[in-house]
């Protein structure tokens, strides 16, 4: 093929085709809202490759997904792909974009720029994730004066972050609980709608989305109707009770015991007390070094600051580890009983917080009273 007919070719609106693969979410907690790649096919090379942006594959980066993940583009051919999440039982669905035929040669020149730089982007799971970068090249390869406008966004879309995560709460309650218990209050401010999309809400908010020029000239963004490539599969259904069951009947089991301690019915150093307050205390600090650890350490915006962190953090178990027989110790209790009293407070006036991890907490003040009265009732005895 000479250069003139490669010209000619190139401008013939099937030559190149573009698309998005949104894939379905998974039960782990890092696919809740599923994952997206950009398909582009050229039939008459023989070329049909997909374009997701990732986590570096590697070990460590994996380990610091919440904290200095890189990540960046990579390119699969597409029937390794689809094998990929069909082998995972995860449904593939398909639009194609309503790009013209420079758009699309740019749209491939971009994305190869960037699968070329390698995986030295910083992963950010709320503005620098699949989703996100796929717009945004989307968006790099559009005609010159050509803008995105959104129109009818589906109802999730239209707040925050957290909104959307809650949207998923009913598919993956565990998951968007850790996904609602991770996010800062960053979480709860408005963004470019941009980096609010997800895969499992991509055609929904650009299938009444157009393409605008400068003399108001537009076209759909989308071209055909949704198509199903693999799937839908059969859901598996959870065997695990759901977090407000699981924290209620840890909140019911809790009161019990407290009461009976108090009535003098079991004693202090009975094992079921002992074993209690163990778990509650291990619970506590492991998710309070977990919260501690993105506050220090992780480079994320959505961890800069969390209100978890006043009564999820390791202070109770290294006060306990290295103060528990000091004779001023008992009065630990009374103190943290009025602090976890007043996050619960002024809880319900705080986004980030929610009934279902409040629960826990409540847990903590009703153990930290319970001891608090008994060691003032066997000093009165004294």
């Amino acid at each position: 093929m000479t250069n003139q007919d490669l010209q000619i070719a190139a401008s013939d609106s099937t030559f190149i085709t573009a698309s998005v693969l949104c894939v379905e979410p998974a039960s782990a907690f890092y696919s809740i809202h599923g994952h997206e790649a950009i398909r582009l096919q050229c039939p008459s090379a023989g070329l049909d490759y997909c374009f997701s942006f990732e986590v570096n594959p590697a070990i460590v980066s994996q380990l610091s997904f919440l904290t200095t993940s890189q990540a960046g583009f990579s390119a699969i051919d597409y029937q390794s792909y689809i094998h990929k999440f069909s082998s995972q039982k995860r449904g593939i669905q398909e639009f194609v974009l309503n790009l013209s035929p420079v758009e699309k040669q740019n749209l491939w020149k971009v994305i190869d720029d960037y699968v070329d730089d390698g995986m030295v982007y910083q992963f950010d799971y709320m503005n620098c994730n699949c989703t996100s970068e796929c717009i945004h090249v989307i968006k790099m390869a559009l005609d010159e004066g050509v803008e995105l406008q959104y129109r009818d966004l589906p109802q999730a879309l239209t707040g925050t972050h957290r909104t959307v995560v809650n949207s998923m709460s009913t598919q993956s309650p565990w998951s968007a609980l850790f996904w609602n218990f991770t996010m800062g209050t960053q979480g709860d401010q408005m963004s470019d709608v941009d980096y609010r999309i997800t895969p499992v809400y991509h055609y929904q908010a650009w299938r009444n989305a157009f393409l605008v020029d400068g003399e108001g000239h537009e076209r759909p963004i989308i071209k055909d109707e949704l198509r199903q490539v693999i799937g839908p599969f059969a859901k598996q259904q959870s065997h695990y009770p759901s977090p407000i069951l699981t924290f209620g009947f840890l909140l019911l089991f809790t009161t019990c015991v407290s009461a009976l301690q108090l009535m003098r019915k079991i004693k202090d150093s009975s094992l079921i007390v002992k074993a209690l307050d163990g778990i509650l205390l291990t619970a506590q600090t492991i998710v309070g070094c977990y919260l501690v650890s993105l506050l220090l350490f992780s480079g994320l915006p959505a961890t800069t600051w969390n209100w978890y962190v006043i009564p999820y953090n390791p202070l109770p178990a290294m006060l306990w580890l290295a103060c528990r027989r000091s004779p001023w110790y008992k009065r630990v209790y009374g103190v943290y009983s009025l602090l976890l009293t007043a996050f619960l407070l002024i809880s319900p006036l705080l986004p980030q917080t929610n009934l279902v991890m409040c629960l826990p907490v409540v847990c903590f003040l009703l153990r930290c009273i319970t001891i608090s009265i008994n060691n003032h009732l066997k000093t009165q005895t004294k």
